[in-house]
């Protein structure tokens, strides 16, 4: 897997939030290396009357539009040719992607969310979220504002009942080992949870990472824990911030078990969502 090469796939579905994406994915391939694959999936109408031949010649037509528009997209975001290339799809996205993707964790994907407020709001029912429940792959997902596009800490939500996948977080760590400075580990103890087990399990997780790059950890407890947390993220918004998707679906563990939605500060950070 170390030999392969890792390819960034960026949503791109030309609204004012595609800048931001294009700008993450062209700094982070100048220091990672990352070969960039631009997204976008095509609606077209056809005429109920149409023959194939001419469907065919709509469809193609549209193909073409959009292909030229990812491209100019490409030159004025100054994305390295050499490393960069285009994907267009008339078929769901979701199911495309699932059947070209390989069983590993080389292929990210990078997608935006549009506007602020509730995640819930936001995420339910969206591409992106669908994305991440169907493709067990690590993905990035990007608010409309970035304030540091390589972030100097990378901040951890775990849990010992839902163990960190290893090896996807290692691989996506080395990537970022060369812009990032510490790995922060941090999780919440509920009333009826075990201390010892949660501090443990920080504590096995902050040693077993300390050879990639610098760790350390904090477990928040007691009433307070939600304020702490908000508070934590409001004083380190030069962070990013990795969660996994849970055993079921995506959202009821993001919901329930971390609070995230005021753990990310109305999604202000960027979001690393690591696969089981």
């Amino acid at each position: 897997m170390e030999n392969m090469k890792t390819k960034l796939i960026v949503l791109i579905d030309f609204s004012a939030y595609s800048e931001t994406l294009l700008q993450y994915a062209k700094k982070w391939s100048e220091l990672t290396g990352y070969e960039i694959i631009l997204v976008h999936k095509i609606t077209y109408t056809l005429p109920a009357m149409a023959d194939s031949q001419s469907r065919e010649s709509i469809i193609q037509y549209e193909k073409a539009k959009v292909l030229a528009s990812l491209r100019s997209l490409a030159n004025e975001n100054q994305l390295p040719q050499a490393k960069t290339s285009f994907q267009v799809f008339e078929t769901g996205l979701t199911s495309t992607l699932a059947k070209s993707m390989e069983s590993n964790y080389n292929e990210l994907i990078l997608a935006g969310i549009k506007g602020r407020g509730a995640i819930s709001k936001i995420l339910l029912g969206s591409t992106t979220l669908k994305l991440v429940e169907e493709l067990n792959k690590i993905t990035i997902v990007l608010p409309a504002v970035v304030q540091h596009i390589t972030p100097k800490m990378i901040t951890v939500a775990t849990h010992y009942k839902f163990p960190l996948n290893k090896n996807a977080f290692e691989y996506f760590l080395k990537k970022c080992a060369v812009f990032t400075e510490t790995i922060h580990f941090i999780s919440v103890k509920s009333p009826d949870e075990n201390y010892k087990k949660c501090h443990e399990y920080l504590l096995n997780l902050s040693q077993e990472f300390n050879h990639i790059l610098p760790t350390s950890f904090e477990l928040f407890v007691g009433s307070s824990a939600l304020d702490e947390i908000k508070n934590y993220t409001r004083e380190n918004p030069n962070t990013l911030l990795v969660v996994q998707k849970g055993p079921r679906s995506f959202s009821d563990y993001l919901f329930r078990k971390f609070f995230i939605n005021d753990l990310i500060n109305n999604f202000s950070l960027p979001l690393i969502i690591l696969p089981l």
